[in-house]
């Protein structure tokens, strides 16, 4: 199942060619954004997912009109990506890092890996340092003396 369909991408690309030569572009960014996706939250959710999440469905539509832009109009010269890809793919992949360092926060139906079953939240942390000196609070890495 794709993340996104074309009609998804096309949103974010109103002039955007429609013929059968551009409609294949569209399919193929559709393709390498999932697995751009894929690779980058399958460290931290389960990929590929069943149900695709809104966030995910977004990403990957930015991610494959960034894609489809660049193999459209930059000539195949990775190097030069216009203005609009270069917007859509920051915003997609900042999203991505965020969600992948768990600090996302925007409505978050995904459910990571180490969160324990009938729960969505990852299991807290427990320690017996609390209100001990810290042994370590003057070391410094030898490295960055």
């Amino acid at each position: 199942m794709a993340y996104c369909t074309s009609e998804h991408v096309r949103l974010r690309l109103p002039k955007f060619p429609s013929d059968v030569a551009h409609d294949a572009i569209v399919t193929e960014a559709i393709s390498a954004a999932q697995a751009e996706v894929d690779m980058a939250l399958g460290a931290r959710y389960t990929v590929p997912f069943a149900t695709v999440p809104d966030v995910v469905r977004h990403i990957t539509a930015d991610l494959a009109a960034a894609w489809a832009l660049d193999t459209t109009y930059s000539g195949g010269g990775e190097e030069d990506e216009t203005r609009l890809s270069a917007y859509l793919r920051s915003r997609a992949l900042d999203q991505v890092r965020q969600m992948v360092e768990g600090i996302w926060r925007g409505t978050d139906t995904l459910v990571a890996r180490s969160v324990l079953a009938g729960s969505k939240s990852r299991p807290g942390m427990l320690t017996s340092t609390r209100g001990t000196t810290p042994a370590l609070r003057d070391w410094v890495h030898p490295g960055l003396e």
